[in-house]
């Protein structure tokens, strides 16, 4: 919900159902677990064992319907720095082996302004709030740098933005270390091995000569969280409203 900006969310087992409503500043809200259905006799004992809440006066269809109407009329809400000073805000992921708090939302180091005068992710005099894809992955046995002369260990990404959305699997972001633009390729890798991203470096070195001239360059190729990834260079197209 943090990452793609959403108000508010639904956490089912499939036997219960949660409802939550978040809010700026690592807040989380939630109703307790819902049950799906009443309890008859001895056909749901392990739903009452477990805890979960029968629904004295609506059904969890009626409030499945009645959440994606808040929904629809929600605005999404950002994260800002907690101290409201422009920078990036740090989005830590909960813990996936024990039942830790969900971790709150850290204030780093603010970052340095780009020369234009703009923050990452913003226009000038705004807060800018990107998703923060933090290095490490250059550690990862399969990550490979072709660019040498940059550091690309973390990247500024908004994929929800329109603008930055160049396909299936392509988006438009950003490197910390030098503010230029970069396309992020990711596969999903619950869904797919890494051959295809394999295969179309392998292609691309065979065209390195024509690197930066007929086709673009390849930065990185490396996984990043649940996605085997492809960084590569931003061409900016420019067309002409004139035919010729």
């Amino acid at each position: 919900m943090v990452h793609n900006r959403k108000t508010l969310g639904i956490l089912t087992t499939l036997k219960g159902w949660c409802f939550f409503c978040r809010f700026n500043g690592g807040i989380l809200t939630m109703t307790r677990m819902y049950g799906d259905f009443p309890a008859y006799g001895n056909i749901t004992q392990g739903a009452a064992a477990e805890g979960y809440y029968a629904t004295p006066n609506f059904t969890i269809m009626k409030a499945l319907y009645y959440l994606s109407y808040l929904a629809a009329i929600t605005n999404d809400t950002e994260e800002q720095p907690i101290n409201g000073q422009p920078g990036r805000v740090h989005l830590p992921f909960a813990s996936p082996d024990k039942a830790d708090a969900a971790p709150r939302i850290q204030q780093p180091p603010v970052l340095a302004p780009r020369p234009d005068g703009q923050q990452f992710g913003g226009q000038p005099g705004q807060v800018g709030y990107a998703y923060t894809i933090t290095g490490g992955y250059e550690t990862a046995d399969d990550f490979r740098q072709f660019h040498k002369d940059v550091d690309y260990g973390v990247l500024q990404f908004e994929p929800w933005a329109k603008e930055n959305y160049l396909g299936p699997k392509n988006w438009i972001a950003t490197v910390v270390s030098n503010g230029k633009k970069v396309v992020l390729k990711l596969w999903d890798a619950w869904k797919f091995d890494a051959s295809a991203r394999d295969q179309e470096v392998s292609i691309y070195l065979q065209l390195k000569p024509l690197w930066g001239k007929v086709v673009p360059s390849l930065y990185v190729s490396t996984p990043i969280h649940f996605f085997h990834a492809l960084i590569l260079q931003y061409v900016d197209v420019i067309t002409s409203p004139y035919i010729r």
